[in-house]
């Protein structure tokens, strides 16, 4: 046990969560600039109407990035 009974390694690790989040925020968002310059008029039909491939990718990786957020406010 260390100080105020918390094992030695926690601190480190407290810290190294806080530098995964932004290089996690920074690979969406790289992510999402390279689908929307790289993807160009590539599309598909959902529900008789045409859904452009780079809209449908930044979608989802704004889902991605909603759930990370979640999960770094929940602690895990």
């Amino acid at each position: 046990m260390g100080v105020f009974g918390l094992q030695p390694g926690a601190v480190a690790q407290c810290r190294f969560v806080h530098k995964r989040l932004p290089f996690a925020l920074g690979c969406y968002a790289a992510l999402a600039l390279l689908a929307w310059f790289t993807l160009g008029s590539a599309g598909f039909y959902v529900g008789g109407r045409l859904v452009q491939m780079r809209t449908a990718v930044c979608i989802f990786l704004g889902g991605l990035t909603l759930k990370t957020l979640i999960a770094y406010k929940a602690g895990w």
